[in-house]
């Protein structure tokens, strides 16, 4: 059986030209619009393409909530079925509980997951959900300034 070619090949052959990398002349780096990239950046580490381990935030549908993808490693050679999505309805406190439940079980990075997604704290945990999230703005603002007020 062969096996699949390995991400660093993988992205190798994909850094400069792919369909979803976003070029101009007006801005310093490009930047990448695939699913599951959380910031947007053009790199190995946030690539939705060649990570075995991958998250992305997604608004649902109705407009009621978020989706957490998530995906499998038992179905990496079948792409329809390498997916799990989960809905995020149930409240913003639960919903960020279910997301670090979700990838501490999975043995992702851990800097999706942290309060402050940065070393200096500045970032929301997730900032595709605050895009996910656009009926449900104050998750974002009240989790952050909670999460300052617990830092001072």
């Amino acid at each position: 059986m062969a096996s699949a070619a390995s991400p660093e090949l993988v992205w190798q052959m994909i850094r400069n030209n792919h369909g979803s990398l976003m070029k101009a002349r007006n801005i310093r780096r490009p930047f990448s619009k695939e699913a599951n990239n959380l910031k947007n950046v053009n790199s190995y580490r946030f690539n939705g393409f060649v990570q075995k381990n991958v998250v992305g935030v997604e608004p649902m549908a109705s407009g009621k909530g978020a989706v957490l993808i998530t995906k499998k490693k038992r179905s990496s050679h079948k792409p329809g079925q390498s997916v799990l999505r989960q809905p995020l309805v149930k409240g913003k406190r639960v919903s960020i509980q279910k997301v670090r439940r979700a990838l501490k079980g999975a043995s992702y990075r851990k800097d999706p997951a942290q309060p402050g997604g940065a070393p200096g704290g500045r970032h929301h945990p997730l900032p595709g959900a605050a895009a996910a999230r656009q009926g449900q703005e104050e998750l974002i603002s009240s989790y952050t300034h909670t999460q300052m007020m617990t830092n001072i």
